[in-house]
Parts: structure tokens; sequence; C-alpha cells
């Protein structure tokens, strides 16, 4: 209905003033909160009392392969998105590459969440994790951390990775 009046004020003043220039008005819309709206979801335990990874001094190194069984992984483009979407808190960066055989990941994680970044991989179902049916057990040899992190700065002035970049790929070793 806003809307309606809105363009009917337009229409009526343009029609009696031809002359000059008038903009459509700005519409400002109220929002309120439902009050019957149910709560939103807890946060998952990885993220609880994690610090700020912008606070971080140190940038941790680390990679993995994660090849699940049975399959494998049936739907690499939801993958893909519940990589980003669970990952985004960390800010981790890197390069990660998706495909039904699996993940093939090198990153570099802020330090200081590395612990929960961990977490996050790992936990199970009913733990609060969602992503043990894709990594968890299944990363060959498990996650190679580099045990020496990389200062900030030095991190900032010669990055190895610039965002997080995950891709969904035919395969994710060349078995050339």
């Amino acid at each position: 209905k806003a809307f309606l009046q809105a363009e009917d004020f337009f229409l009526q003043h343009h029609e009696q003033n031809q002359t000059t220039a008038l903009k459509r008005p700005t519409l400002i819309l109220h929002v309120t909160k439902d009050p019957n709206a149910p709560a939103p979801p807890p946060p998952p335990p990885y993220l609880l009392q994690m610090p700020d990874p912008h606070t971080s001094p140190t940038m941790t190194m680390l990679s993995f392969y994660a090849f699940p069984p049975n399959g494998g992984i049936p739907d690499p483009e939801s993958t893909a998105d519940q990589l980003k979407r669970l990952w985004r808190p960390f800010r981790a960066l890197g390069r990660i590459y998706v495909a039904n055989e699996g993940v093939n990941a090198q990153m570099a994680v802020p330090t200081n969440v590395l612990s929960h970044f961990l977490q996050c991989c790992s936990l199970s179902p009913e733990q609060g994790g969602e992503l043990s049916q894709v990594l968890g057990t299944y990363m060959e040899n498990g996650m190679n951390i580099d045990p020496i992190a990389v200062d900030m700065e030095e991190f900032r002035s010669n990055p190895a990775f610039s965002n997080m970049h995950i891709r969904v790929r035919s395969q994710i070793v060349a078995d050339g």
C-alpha cells in the first residue's frame, strides 16, 4: 500500500509541475521484530568463547585431504556452500577444492581461533558439529599443521592467500 501511495504522489506532482525535476520519493521502512517469532538457534559449541580472529598476532598454515567412504561426497556444491558458511567466522584464508571423492585444502587460520577451527572440523553431530561426515576421521594422515606460526605483519606483507576460495572440481587429486 505504501508503494502505491508513493507512486500516486509522484505521478500527481509530476503532472502538475512538468518544469521542475522531481525525484521519486524515498520510502522509509520501519521493521520491528515479531514478538511471536521463535528464538534463533544457539551458536554451535565451537564458536562459544571464541576470541576475535582479527586480534590474532599470527596465522597458522595447515593442509589436509579428506576422503569420506561410501561414495564420498554426494553433493559437492552444497558441501562447498556449507564449508563457506561454517568457516567464515574463523576468517580463514586458503584454497579448498571439493569433489565427489573428497576435500583438498591448503589454508591459513588465525592462530588464536585454531583450536575452535579444529573443533568445527571434527565434532560429531551429537556434539554440535556438521562436518564430521565429510572431514573428521576421514582426513588422510590427519590435518597437517605447521608448527611455526607466521607473524601477522609478515603474512600481510607476503600473503600465501588473500581470500578463502572454495571451488567445486571434478577431482581433488590429479591422477595424471
